[in-house]
């Protein structure tokens, strides 16, 4: 089986805890849409990570560990049905899409990794998930586009 990859181009993130969660799925979700739609790994899912801390009230996790938990809580609204953001523009169905989506949040994050913190919590996890969301959103679009899987329909243009 051929690996697949994207390059990643830009960053994006999401929060964790509480009412950033909200907040930070909400802003990878427009960032991606933004993306995918035009302007412009396996398919078992890995465990939840355990939080790095649970100081001052909120949690924390290692860079990988937040990339892991946006990635698992954003496919289901990106990737689940026919008209979700990352679909309505490209010849994928949601188990490709959420393959595709994971390994482009991976790579994204991974070639970030010196410009974001190392431990993400309730103060950069909005900041940390849209840069990485964004690179995502970029690298799948330009990714399915280069394979001929985006939709030539006058809303995908």
């Amino acid at each position: 089986m051929r690996e697949r990859t994207f390059a990643p181009t830009r960053a994006a993130a999401r929060a964790t805890s509480g009412h950033m969660t909200i907040r930070a799925i909400l802003a990878i979700l427009f960032s991606i849409s933004l993306v995918a739609c035009g302007a412009s790994r396996s398919s078992e899912p890995a465990p939840a990570p355990a939080p790095a801390s649970t100081s001052s009230g909120g949690e924390s996790y290692s860079l990988a560990d937040f990339t892991v938990l946006t990635t698992q809580e954003a496919t289901p609204a990106l990737c689940g049905a026919p008209d979700a953001a990352l679909r309505a523009c490209f010849q994928v169905d949601a188990a490709q899409c959420g393959e595709l989506f994971g390994i482009a949040m991976t790579q994204c994050a991974h070639a970030m990794e010196a410009q974001l913190p190392a431990v993400v919590d309730a103060s950069n996890s909005e900041a940390v998930g849209t840069q990485i969301a964004e690179c995502a959103g970029q690298a799948y679009a330009q990714g399915l586009a280069q394979q001929g899987m985006r939709l030539a329909t006058p809303g995908c243009q």
